[in-house]
C-alpha cells in the first residue's frame, strides 16, 4: 500500500494505491489525522487505486473519517474504479451517506461545483 496526497484549494486529495490490510490501518490513520483536524480543509477526497481487498478495519477508518469531518461541517468523498469498496458501502448502507464516484476527475468536478456554489 502506498499513500500520497496533494492540496487543491480547500480540498485534500489522498491517493491510496493497493490493498488496505488490517496492519495498514494505523499507517492510514496517522497519515489522515492532520487532514481530519485541519479546519482549512473543507473536503477530503480519498482516491482508491489498484485495490482488490479492503479490511473491515479500513472500512471502519472510512466511517470514522466521515464522522470526524461531519462534526466540523466538512465532507468526505471517495472515488476510484474499485467496485469492492463501492459494493461494501452499499452492503453496510453507507453508499447514500458517503459520496462515491468512479473517477477522481468526476469527484473533483463535483467539488468544484460545490466550491462555486458556496462563493455565490
Amino acid at each position: 500500500m502506498e499513500i500520497t496526497h496533494r492540496i487543491e484549494k480547500d480540498s485534500s486529495i489522498v491517493t491510496i494505491e493497493g490493498n488496505i490490510r488490517s496492519e495498514d490501518v494505523v499507517t492510514c490513520q496517522d497519515y489522515l489525522a492532520p487532514m481530519l483536524k485541519d479546519k482549512t480543509i473543507r473536503t477530503l477526497l480519498i482516491s482508491f487505486r489498484g485495490m482488490s481487498y479492503i479490511s473491515s478495519s479500513a472500512l471502519g477508518l472510512i466511517v470514522e473519517s466521515y464522522r470526524k469531518l461531519e462534526e466540523r461541517k466538512a465532507k468526505l468523498i471517495i472515488c476510484g474504479k474499485v467496485e469492492l469498496v463501492r459494493s461494501t458501502l452499499i452492503l453496510v448502507g453507507l453508499d447514500n451517506i458517503i459520496p462515491n464516484y468512479p473517477s477522481e476527475e468526476e469527484a473533483l468536478s463535483i467539488i468544484l461545483i460545490h466550491l462555486f456554489d458556496s462563493i455565490q
